[in-house]
């Protein structure tokens, strides 16, 4: 890779950047994941807490996940709709 700038430190800091910014788009991506994935097995609490405890790990905070889950439960629960399709659609277009 060549850089424009023939500084050590400044190639080191462009790399390194680069990096961290790739690493937290992964992290960002398979929270994401895990998310659809929660929200696509309401009825398996398993899958459920499992996705929550997977976000807490990956050091990013589980709030709007666990509303989610709440909301889409209530739904399902009160108004007999599934979202399992909703949050296929919806996600995918990001």
């Amino acid at each position: 890779m060549y850089l424009p700038i023939g500084s050590y430190s400044y190639d080191i800091m462009f790399i390194l950047s680069s990096l961290i910014i790739k690493t937290y788009f992964r992290k960002f991506k398979a929270a994401l994941y895990a998310h659809v994935l929660a929200l696509r097995n309401l009825d398996k609490s398993d899958i459920v807490c499992s996705c929550i405890a997977f976000v807490e790990l990956l050091k990013i905070d589980s709030n709007n996940l666990r509303l989610h889950i709440t909301v889409a439960k209530y739904v399902q629960e009160q108004l007999n709709i599934s979202i399992g399709n909703l949050v296929y659609i919806t996600y995918m277009t990001f």
